[in-house]
């Protein structure tokens, strides 16, 4: 069994530019950062930098911060989550890859390490800052597993 799925703009707001800019500088600072790019760049972060990002989102928008500059260029965030239940016979290591695609081709595959078990439920989630404008180009994702020997 899997369960694959993402959600574009995932937050009911956007992010200001200079907001990301300071609490997310390897995203919004990075020239090369996104799907336009000659050589697409994007990064992902888990539920706990999430969180983290979240708090000081607050931090800053409850002071001085960005809360009157231009919203142009947005950001939002891509969130992609999942379950799946395993069918190796035995506990294995994996890495296992969510592959990222966009007008056909793929441009951003995030991995991570993982032992899987027989029958039990793996559960993962993702967050992927994107500007608004660069939304409509994150067309769709699927799984890739490599078995570690």
């Amino acid at each position: 069994m899997q369960d694959l799925e993402f959600t574009r703009s995932y937050y009911p707001f956007n992010v200001p530019d200079c907001t990301m800019r300071a609490i997310l500088p390897e995203a919004a600072q990075d020239p090369g950062y996104g799907i336009r790019q000659p050589v697409p760049k994007l990064i992902d972060l888990s539920p706990g930098q999430m969180d983290a990002f979240l708090q000081k989102y607050d931090n800053l928008t409850a002071g001085t911060g960005c809360t009157d500059a231009s919203m142009t260029p947005g950001w939002n965030f891509v969130k992609i989550e999942g379950t799946i239940v395993p069918r190796n016979a035995r506990p294995s290591a994996y890495d296992m890859g969510i592959v990222v695609w966009s007008r056909g081709r793929v441009i951003a595959q995030f991995s991570s390490a993982e032992t899987l078990t027989l029958e039990q439920p793996f559960t993962f989630q993702r967050y992927v800052p994107l500007r608004t404008s660069e939304m409509d180009l994150f067309d769709t994702i699927g799984l890739v597993f490599y078995k570690k020997t």
